[in-house]
């Protein structure tokens, strides 16, 4: 189901907007990202660190459809959240937001599922992303603002 300017996605047969959690410890990235992710007319709920991420996702009242977050975070890491979650069953997308990373981190995300965009974020290539990852196989849910 593709609805022009709107960010909707299908719930049981109901439309509601996206949800995503952003985890970053950086309280100005996390305004910034939050900021570009207003243009899909998202839910954003934010976390400051993998622990937050986890009680976010195991406590949702709606279904998460994302999560962003940076690798390293103070307490938990975004890879300890993600881990977490597929240990918890929670097979929701993650895309990762890091300057860099070991070759083993990042085999470690991938192997998991998670993608990663690298800093400095651009706007457009997070929402980008966001679509691409939010869109159920086959369908296109999430267009944005001007699409068609």
């Amino acid at each position: 189901m593709v609805l022009a300017r709107r960010n909707i996605v299908e719930n049981s047969g109901r439309l509601r907007p996206l949800s995503i959690v952003v985890a970053e410890d950086d309280d100005l990235l996390r305004i910034r990202l939050r900021t570009i992710l207003m243009a899909l007319e998202a839910h954003v709920q934010e976390a400051i660190d993998g622990w937050e991420v986890m009680s976010l996702l195991l406590s949702a009242t709606q279904p998460v459809d994302l999560v962003i977050s940076d690798l390293r975070l103070l307490r938990a890491s975004g890879l300890e959240a993600l881990v977490s979650a597929r240990a918890a069953g929670i097979d929701v997308p993650f895309l990762f937001i890091a300057t860099s990373g070991s070759p083993a981190i990042h085999a470690t995300a991938a192997r998991l599922g998670a993608a990663i965009l690298h800093k400095p974020v651009i706007a457009s290539e997070l929402l980008t992303r966001v679509r691409q990852m939010c869109r159920p196989p086959g369908e296109a849910v999430c267009s944005g603002p001007g699409a068609a």
